[in-house]
């Protein structure tokens, strides 16, 4: 199901869906990055979008945390790993070196509809290797800063996250909280 409760964001809701239908579709498989301040929805946008175009994505929806312990960006070695062995990649077989967990991630995902979720991008050198580039495949990228260096080598699509305005605020208190405690 989605999020329960999710309001507002009808604009950025509609502008990442477009791009992101467009490249399961085989369009251009550009990422999309979601920026914002902290706690204002990026993560929950995603998650929102991930339920909402599942049927576009038959073949699956990956959500990777991009931070590790004690809020330390993770290596994308590590990420490509973790991947390949959620693809169904035998542990013995996983490639050593970056470039070959690359290569290998691209081969996965060939003649596949996904849609895989970055969350938490630390910088674009996180994120470079992980971007399959595979039509068919559609990244979604949330971060903090804005990862201008994707948009640079990869034509990122970056949409910035504002707070909600005050009756989309007002909406989603009272969803919580209840009207009477409003």
């Amino acid at each position: 199901p989605a999020v329960p409760g999710f309001v507002g964001r009808h604009e950025a809701l509609r502008e990442v869906e477009d791009r992101l239908t467009a490249a399961a579709q085989g369009g251009p498989a550009a990422p999309v990055v979601i920026t914002g301040s902290p706690g204002v929805g990026k993560t929950t946008l995603a998650v929102h979008l991930g339920h909402r175009l599942r049927p576009a994505f038959p073949d699956g929806q990956w959500y990777v945390r991009l931070l590790g312990a004690g809020d330390r960006p993770r290596d994308p070695s590590e990420v490509l790993a973790a991947l390949l062995l959620a693809s169904g990649m035998d542990a013995a077989a996983t490639p050593q070196t970056l470039d070959d967990q690359a290569a290998a991630f691209r081969g996965r995902l060939a003649d596949r509809r996904v849609l895989l979720v970055l969350d938490d991008a630390a910088d674009a050198e996180q994120v470079r290797p992980l971007l399959p580039g595979t039509p068919g495949v559609a990244v979604l990228v949330t971060s903090r800063p804005e990862l201008r260096g994707l948009g640079v080598s990869h034509a990122a699509h970056v949409v910035r996250l504002q707070v909600l305005d005050p009756d989309e605020a007002h909406t989603l208190l009272s969803g919580v909280l209840g009207d009477r405690r409003l």
